[in-house]
Protein backbone atom coordinates (compact mmCIF):
# COMPACT_ATOMS: atom_id res chain seq x y z
CA UNK A 1 0.00 0.00 0.00
CA UNK A 2 2.61 2.47 0.87
CA UNK A 3 4.44 2.18 -2.41
CA UNK A 4 1.47 2.29 -4.35
CA UNK A 5 0.85 5.88 -2.61
CA UNK A 6 4.66 6.80 -3.18
CA UNK A 7 4.54 6.07 -6.97
CA UNK A 8 0.81 8.05 -6.82
CA UNK A 9 2.59 11.13 -5.58
CA UNK A 10 5.53 10.98 -7.44
CA UNK A 11 3.56 10.90 -10.79
CA UNK A 12 1.52 13.65 -9.45
CA UNK A 13 4.34 15.82 -8.92
CA UNK A 14 6.41 15.19 -12.12
CA UNK A 15 2.85 15.97 -13.60
CA UNK A 16 2.59 19.08 -11.96
CA UNK A 17 6.23 20.19 -12.72
CA UNK A 18 5.90 19.54 -16.55
CA UNK A 19 2.49 21.89 -16.66
CA UNK A 20 4.80 24.78 -15.19
CA UNK A 21 7.36 24.56 -17.54
CA UNK A 22 6.64 26.34 -20.88
CA UNK A 23 8.03 25.32 -24.26
CA UNK A 24 8.62 26.52 -27.56
CA UNK A 25 8.84 25.77 -31.03
CA UNK A 26 12.40 24.91 -32.86
CA UNK A 27 12.81 24.39 -36.45
CA UNK A 28 14.44 21.47 -37.07
CA UNK A 29 16.36 20.58 -40.26
CA UNK A 30 17.05 17.38 -41.78
CA UNK A 31 19.68 17.07 -44.79
CA UNK A 32 19.00 14.28 -47.40
CA UNK A 33 22.28 14.14 -49.69
CA UNK A 34 21.65 13.45 -53.40
CA UNK A 35 21.95 10.05 -55.46
CA UNK A 36 24.38 10.81 -57.78
CA UNK A 37 27.33 13.01 -57.62
CA UNK A 38 26.56 16.21 -60.12
CA UNK A 39 28.74 18.61 -58.81
CA UNK A 40 31.23 18.13 -62.13
CA UNK A 41 27.92 19.30 -64.29
CA UNK A 42 27.08 22.73 -64.67
CA UNK A 43 23.62 21.85 -66.86
CA UNK A 44 21.34 19.51 -66.72
CA UNK A 45 19.81 18.58 -70.24
CA UNK A 46 16.15 17.35 -69.84
CA UNK A 47 15.82 15.01 -73.06
CA UNK A 48 12.84 13.16 -74.76
CA UNK A 49 11.48 10.36 -73.33
CA UNK A 50 9.96 6.80 -74.81
CA UNK A 51 6.07 7.18 -74.29
CA UNK A 52 3.03 5.16 -75.33
CA UNK A 53 0.28 6.76 -77.45
CA UNK A 54 -2.83 8.18 -75.08
CA UNK A 55 -5.17 10.13 -76.61
CA UNK A 56 -5.42 13.26 -74.33
CA UNK A 57 -2.24 14.25 -72.91
CA UNK A 58 1.75 14.78 -74.42
CA UNK A 59 3.46 12.34 -72.35
CA UNK A 60 6.52 13.30 -73.61
CA UNK A 61 5.99 17.21 -73.94
CA UNK A 62 4.43 17.47 -70.30
CA UNK A 63 6.79 15.61 -68.35
CA UNK A 64 10.00 17.09 -70.27
CA UNK A 65 8.26 20.55 -69.46
CA UNK A 66 7.33 19.76 -65.77
CA UNK A 67 11.21 18.47 -64.88
CA UNK A 68 12.32 21.25 -66.64
CA UNK A 69 10.41 23.74 -64.25
CA UNK A 70 11.30 21.75 -61.04
CA UNK A 71 15.09 21.55 -61.97
CA UNK A 72 15.19 25.44 -62.69
CA UNK A 73 13.65 26.59 -59.41
CA UNK A 74 15.38 23.77 -57.23
CA UNK A 75 18.91 22.72 -58.82
CA UNK A 76 21.69 24.55 -58.94
CA UNK A 77 22.56 23.07 -62.56
CA UNK A 78 22.16 25.01 -65.52
CA UNK A 79 18.57 24.12 -67.25
CA UNK A 80 19.20 24.01 -71.11
CA UNK A 81 15.91 24.66 -73.53
CA UNK A 82 16.27 22.35 -76.44
CA UNK A 83 13.61 20.51 -78.66
CA UNK A 84 13.25 17.27 -76.60
CA UNK A 85 10.93 15.17 -79.24
CA UNK A 86 10.05 11.05 -78.07
CA UNK A 87 12.63 8.79 -78.79
CA UNK A 88 13.03 5.00 -79.62
CA UNK A 89 13.34 2.55 -76.59
CA UNK A 90 16.58 1.32 -78.52
CA UNK A 91 18.39 5.01 -77.43
CA UNK A 92 18.06 5.19 -74.07
CA UNK A 93 21.44 2.82 -73.26
CA UNK A 94 22.76 4.11 -77.13
CA UNK A 95 25.72 5.64 -75.23
CA UNK A 96 27.34 6.70 -78.64
CA UNK A 97 24.17 8.86 -79.43
CA UNK A 98 24.16 10.27 -76.20
CA UNK A 99 27.80 11.07 -76.63
CA UNK A 100 26.73 13.02 -79.83
CA UNK A 101 24.21 14.87 -77.98
CA UNK A 102 26.33 15.75 -75.04
CA UNK A 103 29.00 17.16 -77.51
CA UNK A 104 26.27 19.63 -78.87
CA UNK A 105 25.36 21.17 -75.30
CA UNK A 106 28.73 21.43 -73.60
CA UNK A 107 28.45 17.94 -71.95
CA UNK A 108 25.69 18.11 -69.87
CA UNK A 109 23.77 15.71 -67.28
CA UNK A 110 21.40 14.25 -69.73
CA UNK A 111 17.56 13.22 -68.35
CA UNK A 112 16.01 10.68 -70.64
CA UNK A 113 14.25 7.19 -69.80
CA UNK A 114 10.26 5.88 -70.42
CA UNK A 115 6.91 7.05 -69.83
CA UNK A 116 3.51 5.01 -68.97
CA UNK A 117 0.40 6.68 -68.00
CA UNK A 118 -3.08 4.80 -68.52
CA UNK A 119 -6.67 5.07 -67.58
CA UNK A 120 -8.54 2.61 -66.67
CA UNK A 121 -12.53 2.33 -65.86
CA UNK A 122 -13.75 0.00 -62.97
CA UNK A 123 -16.50 -0.97 -61.15
CA UNK A 124 -16.03 -1.30 -57.31
CA UNK A 125 -18.16 -2.54 -54.84
CA UNK A 126 -20.12 -0.46 -52.46
CA UNK A 127 -23.14 -0.18 -49.82
CA UNK A 128 -25.46 2.40 -50.15
CA UNK A 129 -29.23 3.20 -48.51
CA UNK A 130 -32.41 2.53 -50.71
CA UNK A 131 -35.56 2.30 -49.40
CA UNK A 132 -37.38 -0.75 -50.10
CA UNK A 133 -41.32 -1.53 -50.94
CA UNK A 134 -42.68 -4.16 -49.45
CA UNK A 135 -44.70 -5.36 -52.95
CA UNK A 136 -47.90 -6.86 -50.70
CA UNK A 137 -48.28 -3.82 -48.01
CA UNK A 138 -46.44 -1.50 -50.04
CA UNK A 139 -44.51 0.34 -47.20
CA UNK A 140 -40.85 0.40 -47.18
CA UNK A 141 -38.12 0.40 -45.07
CA UNK A 142 -34.50 2.01 -45.72
CA UNK A 143 -31.46 -1.05 -46.45
CA UNK A 144 -28.18 -1.17 -47.29
CA UNK A 145 -28.06 -2.45 -50.58
CA UNK A 146 -25.08 -3.83 -52.48
CA UNK A 147 -24.38 -1.49 -55.42
CA UNK A 148 -21.48 -1.27 -58.21
CA UNK A 149 -19.76 2.28 -58.42
CA UNK A 150 -18.25 3.35 -61.73
CA UNK A 151 -14.47 4.74 -61.06
CA UNK A 152 -11.62 6.08 -62.91
CA UNK A 153 -8.01 5.01 -62.15
CA UNK A 154 -5.16 6.57 -63.38
CA UNK A 155 -1.71 4.91 -63.64
CA UNK A 156 1.69 6.81 -64.32
CA UNK A 157 4.79 4.52 -64.11
CA UNK A 158 7.88 6.48 -64.97
CA UNK A 159 12.21 5.30 -65.38
CA UNK A 160 13.99 8.03 -65.20
CA UNK A 161 17.73 7.22 -66.35
CA UNK A 162 20.55 9.95 -66.06
CA UNK A 163 23.06 10.05 -68.57
CA UNK A 164 26.80 11.01 -68.64
CA UNK A 165 26.86 13.93 -71.64
CA UNK A 166 31.01 13.66 -71.82
CA UNK A 167 30.90 9.77 -71.99
CA UNK A 168 27.30 8.89 -73.16
CA UNK A 169 27.39 5.91 -70.08
CA UNK A 170 24.24 5.83 -67.79
CA UNK A 171 24.92 7.06 -64.27
CA UNK A 172 21.79 5.62 -62.74
CA UNK A 173 18.40 4.67 -63.35
CA UNK A 174 15.04 4.40 -60.83
CA UNK A 175 11.45 3.23 -61.98
CA UNK A 176 8.11 4.57 -60.51
CA UNK A 177 4.52 3.51 -60.13
CA UNK A 178 2.13 5.91 -58.66
CA UNK A 179 -1.83 5.40 -59.34
CA UNK A 180 -4.66 7.33 -58.22
CA UNK A 181 -8.73 6.38 -57.94
CA UNK A 182 -11.34 9.09 -58.66
CA UNK A 183 -15.18 8.99 -58.43
CA UNK A 184 -17.54 9.63 -61.43
CA UNK A 185 -18.70 12.70 -60.16
CA UNK A 186 -15.67 14.25 -60.04
CA UNK A 187 -14.95 14.42 -63.88
CA UNK A 188 -10.93 14.88 -63.30
CA UNK A 189 -9.41 15.85 -66.93
CA UNK A 190 -6.50 12.88 -67.51
CA UNK A 191 -3.64 16.20 -67.50
CA UNK A 192 -4.58 16.98 -64.13
CA UNK A 193 -4.31 13.47 -63.09
CA UNK A 194 -0.84 13.44 -64.65
CA UNK A 195 0.00 16.31 -62.55
CA UNK A 196 -1.63 14.73 -59.13
CA UNK A 197 0.22 11.80 -59.82
CA UNK A 198 3.96 13.60 -60.74
CA UNK A 199 3.21 16.08 -57.37
CA UNK A 200 3.72 12.59 -55.83
CA UNK A 201 7.31 11.62 -57.46
CA UNK A 202 9.04 14.72 -57.64
CA UNK A 203 10.38 14.80 -54.46
CA UNK A 204 12.33 11.45 -55.14
CA UNK A 205 13.38 12.73 -58.26
CA UNK A 206 14.67 15.85 -57.45
CA UNK A 207 16.73 14.08 -54.66
CA UNK A 208 18.63 11.74 -57.02
CA UNK A 209 20.09 15.03 -58.53
CA UNK A 210 20.08 17.94 -55.32
CA UNK A 211 20.38 17.85 -52.11
CA UNK A 212 17.20 17.86 -49.81
CA UNK A 213 16.16 19.56 -47.13
CA UNK A 214 13.48 18.41 -44.63
CA UNK A 215 12.05 20.79 -42.19
CA UNK A 216 9.90 20.17 -39.06
CA UNK A 217 8.59 21.51 -35.84
CA UNK A 218 9.80 20.64 -32.28
CA UNK A 219 9.32 21.68 -28.57
CA UNK A 220 11.73 22.14 -26.69
CA UNK A 221 11.12 23.06 -22.74
CA UNK A 222 12.67 25.95 -21.16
Amino acid sequence: MWRSTTAVGLFVSLAAGTACEVGYPVIIETKVRATIDVSRFQSVLVAGFVTADFDSVDTNEEMVRLLRSQLKSKSRLRVIDADAPPIASGLITDAAYWKKVGEEHREPLIVTGTVAFERFDELQPMRAEARVSDPVTGSGRMHNVPMLDDRARFVLEPTFTFVDGSTGAVLYSRSFREEILYRPNENVPPLSAFFDLMDRLLPDFLAIVGHQAFYGQRILLK
